[in-house]
């Protein structure tokens, strides 16, 4: 195969009733130079033979099939996979705007980024109607392209964790050795793109609405076993940790990291809190809070409310407490600008 602007990375497993929305999106884009590999992560339903007939042999598409190892290992499938100059990624139940590739590819032109970010909306329950932007709603951007150490304050989460709101230069991602660390069932998202984001030499953002999101589906596999990894988000923020002591970004991000960490804390916190899990993964926040030395920084390091009233409660072992805590936030995503399918990623390894 011929190498091309864009490779469009999918992976698919047992959603053959969203597939003409997302493959429709894609098939239909007004910038035509792009190749979609679509990895069928094992479906045990008709997702393989949907994603044939919308296909309809247009060469564009590549449809490979894997024994069900999870979305990591599918994206990671299809980057070794991938020709295009950049690479860019869409979950199989969400939806590209029709001008997607034409709006990111004027501003590559322009700016040649390692990462171009954009922002998305939440669909509706017709899945056709859009939300208001959710990345940049209270963020204004920088001009032009930078990198992510010229923002301030909350650097590692300021542009989102999700991998699906972004674009990246291919040889930027090989060089770097970048990908999904596919032993992980939640936080994979933000390990791989917040790694991606401190090694940029140039990022630059669009303002414009350009992803549809599908917000978590009650009958999904992440809905039905979401309380089956209690502690992978707390693994991704050690190895997040690791990459910048090894990086030697530490001493550039540690305000931000500690931030990262109080969000990922209170936010996988409040998803656990009514799971007989709770104890496990308050533990694992407990042990994050002690290893990183979060409460000896300064009240005013803390982006989050009530911050160091929730240290204290984990330095103090009161669980009890937590949960009062969680309950009174009553909707702590809120605290995070990153949405729940970056954290709670769609899992499509099954049980066995």
């Amino acid at each position: 195969m011929s190498t091309m602007k864009y490779s469009i990375i999918m992976p698919v497993y047992n959603v053959e009733r969203f597939l003409s929305g997302s493959l429709g999106s894609i098939k239909k884009q007004t910038f035509v130079d792009f190749e979609c590999i679509i990895v069928n992560d094992g479906s045990t339903d008709d997702s393989a033979l949907v994603s044939e007939k919308i296909i309809d042999g247009d060469k564009r598409f590549n449809l490979v099939r894997q024994n069900n190892n999870g979305p990591s290992a599918a994206r990671n499938n299809g980057l070794k996979l991938a020709a295009g100059e950049y690479v860019l990624f869409l979950d199989s139940d969400d939806v590209f705007s029709l001008d997607l590739l034409k709006t990111i590819d004027s501003v590559i032109e322009k700016q040649k980024s390692d990462i171009v970010v954009y922002d998305y909306g939440v669909l509706n329950k017709d899945g056709e109607t859009w939300g208001a932007p959710v990345l940049f709603g209270g963020f204004d951007p920088p001009e032009g392209s930078f990198r992510l150490r010229d923002l301030k304050g909350e650097m590692l989460t300021k542009l989102g964790s999700n991998a699906w709101t972004k674009v990246f230069r291919r040889d930027f991602l090989v060089k770097n050795e970048l990908a999904f660390d596919e032993d992980l069932r939640m936080g994979e998202d933000a390990l791989f793109v917040k790694k991606a984001l401190v090694m940029a030499k140039s990022i630059s953002v669009i303002k414009a609405t350009l992803v549809g999101y599908r917000e978590l589906r009650k009958d999904s596999l992440s809905a039905l076993s979401i309380t089956k990894s209690p502690k992978d988000w707390a693994i991704y923020l050690r190895r997040l940790h690791q990459f910048l002591l090894k990086n030697k970004l530490l001493g550039i991000y540690e305000v931000s990291f500690v931030n990262a960490c109080l969000g990922d804390i209170l936010y996988n916190l409040g998803i656990f809190a009514r799971s007989s899990q709770f104890r496990e993964a308050f533990n694992e926040a407990r042990a994050i809070v002690e290893t990183y030395d979060l409460r000896a920084h300064p009240s005013r390091s803390y982006h989050f409310a009530d911050a160091a009233v929730a240290l204290e409660m984990l330095h103090n072992k009161d669980q009890a407490a937590m949960k009062k805590y969680l309950r009174r936030r009553a909707g702590v995503s809120r605290l995070l600008p990153i949405p729940i399918k970056n954290i709670i990623k769609k899992n499509h390894k099954s049980d066995k």
